[in-house]
């Protein structure tokens, strides 16, 4: 259990980049990868935010 998609890349590039664009509090730690996976709606509000600027940055 756990990981990312990354491995799915694994035959096109050595390096991956991987992280989350949140902070997770030990209640969402306990509940990732777990049954009725999910994250705090604080959480998941963030990682829009960050994603979003992600991609105005990168359209520039």
């Amino acid at each position: 259990p756990g990981g990312t998609d990354s491995r799915h890349y694994a035959a096109i590039t050595k390096d991956t980049y991987r992280f989350v664009p949140y902070e997770l509090d030990t209640e969402d730690m306990e509940r990732i990868h777990g049954r009725n996976e999910r994250l705090s709606i604080s959480a998941f509000a963030k990682a829009v935010q960050v994603y979003a600027e992600l991609m105005r940055e990168a359209g520039q």
